[in-house]
């Protein structure tokens, strides 16, 4: 599991221009973000792992939340920030 995360991260990187730990190069930005969107609680917590490269199992986990909830509460983050998946998320997120 841990090396297709890990294989997952890496071509999201190649594709994407994804960096490591962006939540933490750019937690200014990233708190810019949240008040633009109105993203609050779980919602900011999920986002941050999002952008880190977890899945919604790693997610689930780390949250001690089911993966049925992480599911919810992504897809309540994308209808606000009016993107339908989480590569759209990143790109309006990178402007």
């Amino acid at each position: 599991m841990q090396h297709i995360t890990h294989l997952r991260s890496k071509i999201d990187e190649v594709l994407y221009g994804k960096e490591k730990n962006l939540y933490q190069m750019n937690k200014q930005k990233v708190d810019l973000f949240f008040d633009e969107y109105g993203l609050r609680g779980r919602e900011q917590d999920i986002l941050r792992l999002l952008i880190d490269g977890l899945v919604h199992k790693e997610i689930a986990y780390k949250l001690n939340l089911s993966q049925r909830a992480v599911k919810y509460h992504i897809s309540k983050i994308y209808k606000k920030c009016g993107v339908e998946n989480k590569y759209d998320l990143f790109n309006k997120f990178k402007r």
